[in-house]
């Protein structure tokens, strides 16, 4: 009997300590991206060109408007492609309207950073275990925030 109270107390301390990495992970992307995001937005406004960032299911990639296409920064030692972790659920929301993540790499960016300092606004839902997860916002006026679970710390 007490060896089967052990093995249950373990078993939800185990959970505890999953489902708290989960969101720490979730947090650490959030804040990241949001980093990233305002990085962004400041090089499209120093270099007057459009950036953009594109979503997929796994990762994101900044992306360069050249000649009236969307072209990749692989060789960005910054905004290079990012791959998320891979126990991360996201939802994105462009101008609040759900969007879809995309699957392949030939996509264009979902959220668009204006030279003038202007950025799509979206919502990114990054979720780590815990049903709320951690949002990315982007306003109009090119403010990003990160908005975290209730009783975040």
């Amino acid at each position: 009997m007490v060896l089967v109270i052990i093995g249950v107390i373990v078993a939800f301390a185990q959970l505890s300590v999953g489902t708290h990495d989960a969101g720490r992970t979730a947090q650490r992307e959030a804040e990241r991206l949001a980093a990233l995001l305002r990085l962004a937005q400041e090089e499209a406004v120093l270099s007057g060109r459009e950036l953009g960032v594109a979503f997929g299911r796994e990762g994101y990639r900044f992306m360069r408007l050249e000649d009236g296409e969307w072209v990749a920064l692989e060789d960005d030692r910054l905004l290079r492609p990012r791959r998320f972790a891979a126990r991360l659920e996201l939802e994105l929301q462009v101008a609040g309207v759900p969007a879809a993540l995309h699957a392949g790499e030939e996509q264009a960016p979902q959220v668009q950073m204006l030279s003038s300092g202007e950025l799509t606004p979206f919502s990114l839902r990054v979720g780590g275990g815990d049903a709320q997860g951690y949002r990315v916002r982007g306003r109009f006026d090119g403010a990003v925030a990160v908005d975290g679970p209730p009783g975040a710390v």
